[in-house]
């Protein structure tokens, strides 16, 4: 079984479903530090006019060093926000079909930020008929092995599943992961690169990185779903 594990991320880029894509199973991490600058309840998408703007799940502050799964989603119009941020993206041509997407995503009653973003991970997974099943780390009851620093979560986890490949973008597979551990456990690390293809977003420049949201304006799900396709692998 191929195995990745992430943070619950909001309406991620491509690369995160890349790996939804190549992935027999996929694990939110969910007991990690929050973090209010990272990706957990904001990504970005196109400003109406040139470059971009970030966009939000609103959240009730946490407290301090508060894991992930502990951050409640806010009872506000954060989601009349987010629509009327996206009202710029109507003359693309498949406005009505990412709409509707997203609905399906957030409009869904969620407490916490982990099962609202499991909801539109879901929601876009469906979109793209990906097959992956998604859970939440912190449901599962595993009995892990001892963990003695951060980049071994990813090995006892995958241990934990009967997992035989654990794989994960470029970045932090390169700077925490000691592929000896994995080796060890005869466990296959893979990393996993998406090519970032370009694409037709009505603009003169091209805004690369952004939310999967702005790839399903201007792209057809089968083009989507070449374009998750267009990754590298490497064993570490």
């Amino acid at each position: 079984m191929k195995l990745a594990i992430m943070q619950p991320y909001f309406f991620p880029y491509i690369g995160y479903f890349s790996l939804l894509e190549y992935a027999d199973e996929f694990i939110l991490f969910d007991t990690a530090q929050y973090d209010r600058k990272g990706w957990m309840n904001r990504n970005r998408v196109l400003k109406p006019t040139d470059g971009w703007q970030y966009i939000r799940a609103g959240v009730v502050k946490p407290a301090f060093r508060a894991t992930i799964k502990d951050v409640q989603v806010a009872q506000d119009d954060w989601q009349h926000v987010l629509f009327r941020q996206l009202e710029h993206y109507k003359t693309a041509p498949y406005y009505a079909q990412a709409i509707a997407c997203i609905e399906a995503g957030v409009k869904k009653p969620a407490t916490t930020l982990t099962h609202l973003n499991k909801q539109t991970l879901e929601a876009v997974r469906d979109y793209l008929d990906i097959h992956c099943p998604i859970r939440i780390f912190s449901e599962m009851g595993l009995e892990l092995g001892p963990v003695e620093h951060a980049g071994q979560w990813a090995l006892r986890i995958t241990e934990a599943v009967g997992g035989g490949e654990y794989v994960n973008p470029p970045g932090a597979a390169r700077e925490i992961f000691d592929p000896q551990d994995f080796n060890e456990a005869g466990i296959k690390l893979v990393i996993l690169e998406n090519r970032l293809p370009a694409y037709d977003q009505h603009r003169p420049s091209f805004e690369n990185g952004l939310s999967i949201i702005d790839l399903m304006m201007f792209c057809a799900k089968d083009e989507i779903k070449a374009m998750l396709n267009e990754f590298k692998t490497e064993e570490a």
